[in-house]
């Protein structure tokens, strides 16, 4: 097996516990010594957000039953560089309304601290109906190609399934041209300036997944985005009609502010 001096584990909340024996498998053993004691250490560091674990089976962060030996500190990145400041705060007042306040009190160490280096407001839009939603969506985004937007920069998302199907046969011109379609598994890691997460309703029934986990994934869906989103839905209710909620909740703390 290969070994190196030393390993750092991206979106380590992902990995299985599985997965970090063998990681730890890979690590040379170096020789320190700790209270005056020679000892052998491996050089693994990690970085992840526990918020974003989309995966049922992720990581238990029992490390010392992993048989890792945390040392030296860790340190929350406080500093959003990515998504506009209203996507940050909503997705996170989502996940805090779904059941996890407690979870994102905990791993911020509280929210009210975090910088965010994009100031954009009003990046939310909605869009809720039964009636052609793919088409609808594949409208509005011809007219922004057409207005010079890059099929590059625009990122679709959408619940695996059938629906999936469609949205990228409808979107096939465009995919080839640069566009990217994906479900939430595929987009994990990817960023665009406008994003559409559609057919959010999906979430609730396509995921087998417990609705604290489907909260996690809805929430790093709303954080591929730098720029815009758009989330669309069949019925305006569960998921986006809380979304809704807190962003009109927010726009009316802004006016009156």
């Amino acid at each position: 097996m290969l070994e190196w001096d030393a390993i750092l584990v991206d979106e380590y909340q992902d990995f299985t516990d599985v997965d970090f024996k063998i990681i730890l498998n890979c690590c040379k053993k170096h020789k320190t010594v700790i209270n005056k004691k020679e000892r052998l250490i491996e050089n693994l560091f990690l970085a992840g957000d526990k918020l974003q674990q989309i995966w049922e089976n992720g990581c238990s962060h029992s490390w010392e039953n992993l048989g890792i030996s945390i040392r030296g500190r860790s340190k929350i990145l406080k500093t959003s560089y990515r998504s506009p400041s209203d996507i940050i705060k909503i997705a996170l007042e989502f996940l805090k309304y779904s059941g996890l306040e407690d979870e994102v009190k905990q791993f911020y160490e509280g929210t009210e601290d975090i910088e965010h280096l994009n100031l954009k407001e009003d990046s939310f839009n909605f869009d809720i109906g039964w009636d052609q939603e793919a088409v609808t969506i594949h409208s509005k985004i011809k007219k922004m190609i057409l207005s010079g937007i890059l099929p590059s920069d625009i990122l679709l998302i959408s619940p695996p399934g059938k629906y999936f199907r469609l949205i990228k046969s409808v979107f096939e011109d465009e995919v080839n041209k640069g566009l990217i379609v994906g479900t939430h598994n595929e987009v994990k890691g990817l960023e665009a300036p406008y994003v559409f997460l559609t057919n959010l309703g999906a979430f609730d029934y396509v995921l087998s997944k417990s609705s604290k986990m489907k909260a996690k994934v809805i929430y790093m869906c709303l954080t591929r985005s730098n720029q815009y989103i758009l989330i669309s839905a069949f019925k305006n209710e569960g998921s986006i009609r809380l979304l809704k909620d807190i962003t009109s909740t927010s726009n009316a703390n802004k006016n009156a502010a």
